[in-house]
Protein backbone atom coordinates (compact mmCIF):
# COMPACT_ATOMS: atom_id res chain seq x y z
CA UNK A 1 0.00 0.00 0.00
CA UNK A 2 2.47 2.63 0.79
CA UNK A 3 4.40 1.65 -2.54
CA UNK A 4 1.28 2.89 -3.65
CA UNK A 5 1.08 5.73 -2.07
CA UNK A 6 4.41 6.99 -3.18
CA UNK A 7 3.87 6.56 -6.59
CA UNK A 8 0.51 8.28 -6.99
CA UNK A 9 2.06 11.05 -4.53
CA UNK A 10 5.79 10.97 -7.31
CA UNK A 11 3.15 11.16 -10.38
CA UNK A 12 1.57 13.66 -8.72
CA UNK A 13 4.12 16.22 -8.15
CA UNK A 14 5.50 15.00 -11.67
CA UNK A 15 1.90 16.03 -13.19
CA UNK A 16 2.10 19.56 -10.93
CA UNK A 17 5.75 20.65 -11.81
CA UNK A 18 4.82 20.21 -15.39
CA UNK A 19 1.65 22.36 -15.07
CA UNK A 20 3.70 25.08 -13.21
CA UNK A 21 6.34 24.71 -16.04
CA UNK A 22 3.95 25.10 -18.58
CA UNK A 23 2.00 28.55 -17.14
CA UNK A 24 5.78 29.73 -16.63
CA UNK A 25 6.89 28.83 -20.39
CA UNK A 26 3.26 30.57 -22.17
CA UNK A 27 3.63 33.52 -19.56
CA UNK A 28 7.09 34.43 -20.50
CA UNK A 29 6.02 33.27 -24.03
CA UNK A 30 3.13 35.64 -23.66
CA UNK A 31 4.70 38.95 -22.59
CA UNK A 32 7.70 38.56 -24.57
CA UNK A 33 5.30 38.77 -28.23
CA UNK A 34 3.44 41.47 -26.33
CA UNK A 35 6.71 43.68 -26.58
CA UNK A 36 7.19 46.06 -29.46
CA UNK A 37 10.00 44.94 -32.53
CA UNK A 38 12.61 47.53 -31.57
CA UNK A 39 12.27 46.03 -27.84
CA UNK A 40 12.80 42.25 -29.01
CA UNK A 41 15.56 43.68 -31.32
CA UNK A 42 17.71 45.14 -28.41
CA UNK A 43 17.39 41.71 -26.23
CA UNK A 44 18.59 39.88 -29.33
CA UNK A 45 15.44 37.84 -30.43
CA UNK A 46 13.19 37.55 -33.20
CA UNK A 47 9.80 37.06 -32.99
CA UNK A 48 9.67 33.59 -34.02
CA UNK A 49 12.78 32.53 -31.71
CA UNK A 50 10.64 33.42 -28.66
CA UNK A 51 9.44 29.52 -28.13
CA UNK A 52 12.76 28.37 -28.23
CA UNK A 53 14.24 31.38 -26.75
CA UNK A 54 12.32 30.74 -23.55
CA UNK A 55 12.90 27.17 -23.72
CA UNK A 56 16.54 27.62 -23.53
CA UNK A 57 15.90 30.29 -20.79
CA UNK A 58 13.74 28.07 -18.33
CA UNK A 59 16.11 25.01 -19.16
CA UNK A 60 19.20 27.13 -18.04
CA UNK A 61 17.02 28.34 -14.95
CA UNK A 62 15.97 24.73 -14.03
CA UNK A 63 20.08 23.49 -14.03
CA UNK A 64 21.58 26.33 -12.00
CA UNK A 65 18.79 25.85 -9.30
CA UNK A 66 19.28 21.92 -9.67
CA UNK A 67 23.55 22.62 -9.54
CA UNK A 68 22.96 24.83 -6.44
CA UNK A 69 21.34 22.81 -4.13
Amino acid sequence: MTKFLKAANDNGAHILNRIINWIEFSGTCRALNSLPEDVLKDIGVERAQIPQFVRAKLAADIANTNHAA
